[in-house]
C-alpha cells in the first residue's frame, strides 16, 4: 500500500516543542510526516533532543519543509537543517526554488528537493543544473499554472519525484481538504496512482489537529487510491 505521510503545519502555532507534536500524532496511522517551519527565526528556535529524534524512527520517512516564508533560507537556516538531518531518517528538505541562490544547490550535505510553484517553472532548472536534487510535486500548485501540469510533470521528471504534496484547491486557495476536490482537479492528478513515491497530506485537515478529520482524510484517500476500505493493511 502507498505511504501517507502528514504535513503538520507551522511549527511555531505549537510552541516548537517536539512534545506537542507527538500528542497530536499519538494514535494516527501514518507512514511518516513533514515538519514545516514558517520563517527562519521558527525553525531556528526548533529544540530536537535525542529522545525526541528516536521517537521519529517510528515512521518510514521524515521530511521538512524548510521556511517557506523566507525570501531567502539564512546560512544559520542551512546549518540548522544539516544539524537536523544528521538526527533523523530524513527523506528530504523541501525548499523553494528561489530561496537558495544557483551556486548553493550543490553544496548542501543534506538530501533536498526543490518544489513546483504556481506561476513559473523555475523548479526546471534547479532540476536540470543539479543532478542530486529531487522533486517534490505540488498538486495544488500544479492545478493552478495548469490543469494538464501535473501530468507534465510526471512525464518529464518522474523519477526525480520524491514526494507528493496533495491538497485540493478552492477559489484560489491551496491546501484546503481532500474532500473538496474537484472532479476535474482528481482527473487532473490521477497520474500520481502510478508513482511510488509518498503522498504527504498538506490539508488544511492535516493542519487542524483534529485526531478524527485527520484519520477521516486518510481513509478518503486510501479509498481513492483503490486501496480497498481504505484502512491500511499491517
Amino acid at each position: 500500500m502507498r505511504d501517507i505521510g502528514i504535513c503538520i503545519g507551522n511549527l511555531g502555532r505549537w510552541g516548537e516543542k517536539t512534545s506537542n507534536i507527538k500528542k497530536i500524532l499519538s494514535n494516527i496511522e501514518i507512514d511518516g510526516v513533514e515538519l514545516v517551519f514558517k520563517n527562519n527565526k521558527e525553525l531556528n528556535n526548533f529544540k530536537l533532543s535525542k529522545k525526541d529524534a528516536f521517537f521519529f524512527f517510528i515512521y518510514k520517512f521524515i521530511s521538512i519543509h524548510a521556511p517557506w516564508k523566507e525570501y531567502q533560507i539564512s546560512d544559520t537556516s542551512l546549518k540548522k537543517l544539516d544539524k537536523i538531518a544528521k538526527s533523523l531518517n530524513l527523506l528530504t528538505v523541501v525548499v523553494h526554488p528561489t530561496q537558495i541562490k544557483q551556486n548553493k544547490w550543490k553544496t548542501l550535505c543534506f538530501p533536498v528537493s526543490t518544489e513546483n510553484l504556481k506561476k513559473d517553472r523555475k523548479h526546471e532548472t534547479i532540476l536540470e543544473k543539479n543532478s542530486d536534487v529531487g522533486l517534490v510535486l505540488d498538486v495544488a500548485h500544479a492545478y493552478a499554472f495548469s490543469p494538464n501540469e501535473t501530468k507534465k510533470i510526471i512525464k518529464k521528471f518522474k523519477e526525480r519525484i520524491v514526494e507528493v504534496h496533495l491538497s485540493s484547491r478552492v477559489k484560489g486557495e491551496d491546501h484546503e481538504a481532500f474532500k473538496l476536490f474537484t472532479k476535474g482537479h482528481l482527473r487532473s492528478i490521477e497520474s500520481i496512482k502510478k508513482l511510488s513515491c509518498p503522498l504527504v497530506l498538506e490539508t488544511s485537515t492535516a493542519f487542524s489537529e483534529n485526531k478524527k478529520k485527520i484519520k477521516k482524510e486518510i481513509k478518503e484517500v486510501r479509498k481513492w487510491l483503490g486501496e480497498g476500505d481504505g484502512k491500511k493493511k499491517r
